[in-house]
C-alpha cells in the first residue's frame, strides 16, 4: 500500500534529473542526515512550501550523512538503514509547518446600513 508524507521544500538540498537529495530534520535524531528519493515519487505537496513523497511500508531509507569539509564535501562519512515507522516518527515534528490548509475563514462580511438624512452643505464650501 502506498503512503505519502509532505515535507517542507527547506529540507531539499539538491534536485537533479532523477533524484531529489532532502535532509532529514534538524529536530529528530537524525540531524545532519540526507538521502536520495526518486523523482518520479516526488510531487507537489498540499501548500507552496511543501512536497509530497511517496512509499510504500516496505521501504527502507537509506540516510547518509557527508563531510562538512570544503574540498571533500562529497564524501560519505556514515551511512543508516531505517525502516518506514522510524521514518515516519521523524518527520512527525514537521508535520505543524506542511499541515493542510483550512478551508475556515475569520472575515465576516455585513452589508451597510442606509442612512437616510438630509444632508446641508455649508454654503463657504460650495463652488461657483
Amino acid at each position: 500500500m502506498w503512503k505519502s508524507i509532505n515535507i517542507n521544500t527547506q529540507n531539499i538540498k539538491v534536485k537533479t534529473i532523477k533524484a531529489t537529495l532532502i535532509k532529514m530534520p534538524q529536530k529528530g535524531k537524525y540531524n545532519g542526515y540526507s538521502f536520495w528519493h526518486t523523482n518520479k515519487l516526488v510531487r507537489d505537496g498540499n501548500n507552496d512550501y511543501a512536497i509530497s513523497i511517496s512509499y510504500t511500508n516496505d521501504f527502507i531509507f537509506t540516510l547518509i550523512k557527508y563531510s562538512n569539509s570544503k574540498y571533500n564535501h562529497n564524501k560519505i562519512i556514515d551511512k543508516i538503514e531505517i525502516d518506514v515507522e522510524e521514518f515516519e516518527k521523524e518527520f512527525d515534528c514537521m508535520s505543524d509547518c506542511t499541515r493542510e490548509k483550512s478551508n475556515e475563514t475569520y472575515l465576516y462580511i455585513t452589508e451597510p446600513v442606509k442612512v437616510d438624512k438630509n444632508i446641508e452643505i455649508a454654503e463657504e464650501l460650495k463652488n461657483e
